[in-house]
């Protein structure tokens, strides 16, 4: 019995001093870093604390709206004080009891009860104004803080009771929290739906904060790790200036819509490439599909959120609320309009894009009773081409030749670089040219979706009655939009990782089709890539959708191209150039 007794004071000991080593190491490296770059966002805070207390208060009002996340996770905040030792040696006991007290305060109203009655919407943005202007106060004189208050676990330990009220609010931001994206999967939702119900002068105030922030974070946090990961990387002379280029480019208007994308992004996905990533989903267009090219030259890490980029792309604008404007717009045409109004279930409030896509966006509505007896379907997609993708395309184009252009000039005159080097990378170089090239020709042909349900009705019909992969019904289309069926089951990469079992049976489905099509009757899809591969998690059944570009071959073409490939696997290299 004693002995048991002496191994569980030795365990009470060693587990002590490991929470002392870990909280010496947390302060060491919360003294050590440098973090300038957060005082001009604490003092746009500190100046205007009653507008970011409306966005919280307008956040937290949609999420306790909700029943499911209401019952499951919306509890009262926890009361209790107890050590400040860490921020009392950083910053003044008398800023800590402020924050303490404002807190205390939010504690007393935040009752789910009360967040129906606007009255209880104004008395929780009057005691968050001070508490916020207290912290923004706090980290401006320290920015190292910043450390504490994105941390949760290092806010609960180290800030006591008040950091513990304070983590309760913050565990419902993804980007601070691994438990926030599972329990609250909706909360890009009701980020937007708070926003939207802003007045215009917030929405506008609130951009601009948005876009400090973003260019803080893109240059003096996305830019230099990424710059760390290719730190012995030769490619980085044409990565990561072409990066950096881009990043320029980012419009205050995106900036919000990257900022929402960023917090909502859970705290173990949120890297450097990343949040680069986020920023050139909502630029859209060629530079999505350029960032696909510069992601077949960069290291994995870089290299996978690069090839996924468009998987969250903006929807028609960078404004969810200006591309839902656009799209009402495009039902109250005429000929929509006598064909769908009655039949749709519209929303009261705007809503974000279903996915995205190169030249538009395509949103999900939901059918009505007699929407399901008339058109067979519960949801609806309905696909519209961004306004003005003519022009746009061409000045995106130009931007993008020439930054690969101002690239390749540099690296030609860097004496530094040796031959061998240099040659390669101007070859990467005129790689990203002869894409963007391709891509901004693939995207003018993509212009008319009407072709889109051409391609749909040609591949259903080579495929045949008994058909591995579905193809969706298009119910009607115009040369700018066009309504399909939605086909059941998410992008193939999301759930194949989960089914072993059935991967072969999955991959001999798929390829055995898309093989069916190119060699038995010459169809060529040319954009196959996993978001246009749609895998049922119930049934496993395969869809192909966004069938554009696609063409035709002759006999003689798939001749060439399969002795090509015989040439290929015999190593007959002469004869390969020679097909």
């Amino acid at each position: 019995m004693a002995t048991i007794n002496s191994d569980s004071c030795m365990i009470v000991k060693q587990k002590k001093s490991r929470e002392k080593k870990k909280k010496n190491s947390s302060s060491r490296h919360i003294n050590n870093d440098e973090f300038e770059w957060v005082k001009p966002i604490a003092l746009a805070i500190e100046g205007n604390p009653a507008l970011y207390a409306r966005v919280i208060t307008g956040f937290f009002i949609e999420i306790a709206r909700d029943p499911k996340i209401t019952k499951r996770s919306l509890k009262k905040l926890k009361a209790g004080r107890d050590s400040l030792s860490l921020l009392g040696s950083l910053a003044g006991r008398d800023l800590l009891n402020d924050v303490e007290r404002s807190l205390d305060a939010i504690t007393q109203q935040f009752n789910l009860k009360d967040f129906g009655s606007t009255q209880s919407d104004v008395v929780l943005v009057r005691v968050l104004e001070p508490a916020l202007k207290t912290i923004a106060r706090l980290i401006g004189s320290n920015p190292k803080l910043v450390c504490i208050f994105i941390n949760l676990e290092l806010l609960k330990n180290e800030f006591g009771g008040a950091g513990e009220k304070l983590a309760e609010v913050l565990k419902f931001i993804p980007a601070l929290s691994e438990k926030a994206g599972a329990l609250f999967p909706e909360v890009r939702e009701q980020c937007y739906t708070a926003i939207f119900k802003m007045t215009e002068e917030d929405r506008a105030e609130l951009g601009r904060f948005a876009d400090l922030l973003m260019r803080s974070l893109f240059h003096q946090f996305a830019i230099p790790r990424i710059g760390e990961i290719l730190e012995n990387e030769p490619r980085a002379k044409v990565i990561l200036p072409f990066l950096e280029d881009i990043l320029q480019l980012v419009p205050p208007e995106a900036s919000l819509n990257t900022f929402i994308a960023m917090i909502c992004t859970p705290k173990s996905q949120l890297t450097p490439s990343k949040l680069t990533s986020i920023a050139i989903q909502e630029l859209g267009g060629l530079y999505l599909k350029t960032a696909q090219v510069l992601s077949e030259m960069c290291p994995p890490a870089l290299a996978r959120e690069l090839r996924t980029s468009q998987d969250a792309a903006s929807g028609v604008f960078p404004s969810v609320e200006k591309s839902y404007a656009y799209l009402l717009d495009i039902l109250n045409q005429e000929d929509v309009q006598s064909q769908w109004m009655e039949f749709l279930d519209l929303p009261s409030n705007p809503i974000p894009h279903f996915a995205a896509a190169s030249v538009g966006a395509i949103y999900e509505l939901k059918l009505n009773e007699a929407g399901f007896k008339k058109w067979g379907v519960t949801t609806i997609l309905i696909k519209i081409q961004r306004p003005g993708l003519t022009e746009l395309l061409e000045i995106q184009a130009a931007h993008l030749t020439h930054i690969a252009r101002k690239i390749q000039k540099r690296v030609t005159e860097d004496s530094s670089l040796g031959e061998p080097l240099r040659i390669e990378l101007k070859g990467m170089c005129d790689a990203l040219l002869r894409g963007i090239t391709q891509y901004f020709r693939q995207c003018s042909t993509e212009l008319d979706f009407r072709r889109e349900q051409i391609n749909a009705d040609t591949v259903r019909a080579a495929l045949g009655n008994e058909r591995k992969v579905a193809i969706p019904k298009y119910f009607q289309t115009d040369q700018k939009y066009l309504f399909m069926e939605r086909m059941p089951g998410s992008k193939i990469t999301r759930t194949v990782q989960t089914r072993y079992l059935e991967r072969r049976d999955i991959a001999d489905r798929l390829i055995s089709s898309y093989l069916h099509l190119l060699f038995d009757k010459g169809i060529v899809w040319a954009d196959p890539h996993p978001g246009n591969i749609l895998l049922s998690e119930d049934t496993l059944a395969l869809s192909m959708i966004d069938l554009n570009p696609c063409f035709v071959w002759d006999r003689e073409t798939r001749d060439s191209f399969k002795s090509m490939l015989y040439r290929l696997l015999l190593g007959d290299v002469s004869g390969t150039l020679e097909t």
